[in-house]
């Protein structure tokens, strides 16, 4: 619960915490608009990047792209018409990497 989250916090300091997880969400960020058909609705300046990725497809549903990640063993939700994906600090860059050509090969 709170008491490992901020023990995990506590080990591994804030700023690298911050750091790591600013990495992770650039890396799906970059990914993101690299891809045809993707709207990202999360911001992307660097005063408001956020440990949460959200963004649109114009191919095919929110609901239908999440129950299709799903079934690759990739965790999103939907939030509307938006798809959410929150890596943690510690998600492996490779993950990120199946999760974007997943989404690629879905829209």
């Amino acid at each position: 619960g709170l008491d490992a989250a901020l023990g995990l916090l506590h080990e591994h300091g804030p700023s690298n915490v911050g750091q790591a997880l600013r990495a992770r969400s650039l890396c799906l960020t970059e990914g993101l608009l690299r891809l045809p058909g993707i709207q990202l609705t999360s911001p992307t300046t660097d005063d408001r990047l956020a440990g949460i990725v959200t963004f649109r497809a114009a191919s095919a549903s929110s609901e239908s792209i999440v129950k299709r990640l799903s079934e690759a063993g990739i965790h999103a939700a939907r939030r509307g018409r938006q798809i959410r994906l929150s890596p943690h600090f510690y998600t492996p860059f490779e993950q990120l990497e199946e999760a974007l050509a997943a989404i690629s090969r879905i829209v």
